[in-house]
């Protein structure tokens, strides 16, 4: 009688300690799963990100690039982030950091753009392997323009030239929007866009393919 009450209760730990594999072996499914979820976002690593503030010029452009290039001679492999708040600049500007960081160095950069991301913020912003917008950013679009000093004159001759260069601009900055969407935005969609100044939330970004992931 003592030796079948022993086995029972042996079967019953046995049965117990069972339920607890189980129990532990579920919640560590669950805890991958959370983690998996969450992966695809950017580690917060603040050694390895950097920030664009202010209007997209020259001087920060270069700024920017020697940061990043002194990161990808610490680690090639490792992601850097890029966050970018900017009421933008030059077209001229944005095109160059973008060949830069996609044609040249090509790092393993994820931008991040949160407030304002204007103009030629937005080619820069192109630039991340992934993009990435925070749900308060908002991102204007429109065409080249110039600011003219009163007591200059401009021959014809230099009006024409200003007039075809800011046409070729607006066109690389349209080929380029297409380009990012993947085809969800044609070319003279885009220009359309930039025609009318239109300001897209970070949702209208997502939609179009210009961002990966809202946050």
């Amino acid at each position: 009688m003592q030796d079948e009450e022993s086995e029972i209760n042996s079967t019953m730990l046995e049965l117990a300690m069972q339920g607890v594999s189980v129990k532990l072996a579920s919640m560590k499914r669950t805890q991958s799963k959370k983690y998996s979820r969450n992966s695809s976002f950017p580690k917060t690593n603040l050694e390895r990100t950097v920030e664009w503030t202010g209007s997209i010029d020259q001087e920060m452009s270069n700024k920017i690039s020697s940061k990043i290039k002194t990161l990808i001679r610490k680690d090639p492999h490792q992601n850097i982030n890029l966050i970018i708040t900017s009421p933008g600049g030059p077209t001229g500007v944005g095109m160059s950091f973008y060949d830069l960081m996609t044609k040249v160095i090509r790092p393993n950069l994820c931008t991040i753009g949160s407030g304002d991301v204007d103009s030629a913020a937005i080619i820069v912003f192109l630039a991340g392997q992934k993009r990435i917008l925070t749900k308060n950013t908002t991102l204007l679009l429109h065409k080249a323009g110039r600011t003219f000093n009163s007591s200059k004159r401009f021959t014809t001759t230099e009006i024409s030239s200003i007039l075809k260069e800011d046409t070729l601009k607006d066109n690389q900055y349209a080929a380029l929007l297409a380009q990012a969407s993947k085809g969800k935005l044609s070319h003279a969609r885009a220009l359309r866009f930039m025609e009318k100044g239109m300001v897209l939330e970070p949702k209208e970004a997502l939609r179009f393919g210009l961002a990966d992931q809202i946050i």
